[in-house]
């Protein structure tokens, strides 16, 4: 074993194990304890045979889940068939329109343009330059 512990996991009680290791490794043997152990418990289950519909109860019960799993593929599958022509239509409508807004933005016309130049808030005060330069120091 030189060095590394004993796998226990594939052991039998009947096999033979390194005793110089078992004496100077604390876990191995830890682990031979627990594995006799676990023998032990696995070996007082009394054996109970299964009832004879067993078989055809569990084939019964892995039928039906399959059904239920396909009947719900099967329900997927229709919805997609039906949601996808109308969510395809739906997004190439709406990338026409939107894609047609933004290649050719509607330009105002003439009046729109004069009747925002008239409409817009005409200020009342008077400005001078000793202002404008005061009101752009206070912004530094």
């Amino acid at each position: 074993m030189g060095g590394k512990h004993i796998d226990f996991s594939n052991w039998n009680p009947g096999q033979q194990l390194d005793n110089a290791h078992l004496e100077s490794c604390v876990l191995c043997r830890q682990n031979l304890e627990l594995s006799h152990f676990l023998k032990f418990q696995v070996d007082q289950v009394p054996h109970i045979e299964a009832p004879s519909f067993f078989a055809v109860r569990l084939g019964n019960l892995i039928r039906r889940s399959r059904e239920s799993s396909v009947s719900f593929w099967s329900l997927v599958e229709i919805s997609a068939r039906r949601l996808i022509p109308g969510f395809s239509a739906l997004i190439l409508v709406l990338v026409l329109f939107g894609f047609d807004s933004q290649v050719n933005p509607q330009r105002p016309t003439d009046e729109e343009l004069w009747a925002a130049l008239f409409m817009e808030p005409q200020t009342t005060e008077t400005m001078t330059l000793d202002a404008v330069l005061l009101s752009l120091q206070e912004g530094l």
